[in-house]
């Protein structure tokens, strides 16, 4: 996020002056044909944005606030199950694992090795943060696109990854 709280940086003293440069929090939402794919979870109007039946999936780059604040209050919901895949972070929100009402946990993805959600071919990748973090590709139609969110620069397999898979 930009700016950063009592950061003087190039970059947060810029987003300070010009909003037209600050970062907020990110999530994608993914619409085709009736299924809907949420990738990550941190829109404070989740619930109203997205109605009950709505999101058929979440696939979540990391555990950290910003990124799964949401998921708090879209747990309580009924009648639904609503599957949630993520990196592999036993500790990661451990309030949501321990409760996580309608939201049904999937086994952690391994880095490059690809499911499939419906017809879309999803590629984990690792990125560089400070908790266990996924960026991912994905593919669908003859159409590709990588979700990297939080990182700093990617690690050497990454880049090497894209270049063999043509991004």
């Amino acid at each position: 996020m930009l700016p950063v709280y009592g950061c003087q940086c190039i970059a947060c003293e810029r987003a300070r002056e010009n909003p037209v440069y600050s970062l907020g929090k990110t999530s994608a939402y993914i619409s085709d044909q009736g299924w809907n794919l949420l990738i990550d979870a941190n829109a404070e109007d989740l619930l109203r944005r997205f109605p009950a039946g709505s999101i058929d999936s979440i696939v979540l780059t990391h555990y950290h606030m910003d990124h799964v604040q949401s998921l708090f209050d879209l747990r309580w919901g009924l009648n639904l199950s609503i599957p949630v895949f993520g990196p592999d972070d036993p500790v990661g929100c451990d309030d949501l694992f321990k409760h996580p009402g309608i939201l049904d946990f999937k086994a952690a993805r391994q880095p490059f090795e690809h499911f499939y959600w419906r017809d879309i071919r999803i590629t984990p990748v690792p990125l560089i943060h400070s908790k266990p973090c996924l960026g991912y590709v994905f593919e669908y139609r003859g159409k590709r696109i990588a979700y990297l969110t939080d990182t700093v620069d990617l690690p050497e397999k990454v880049k090497q990854w894209f270049e063999g898979n043509l991004m």
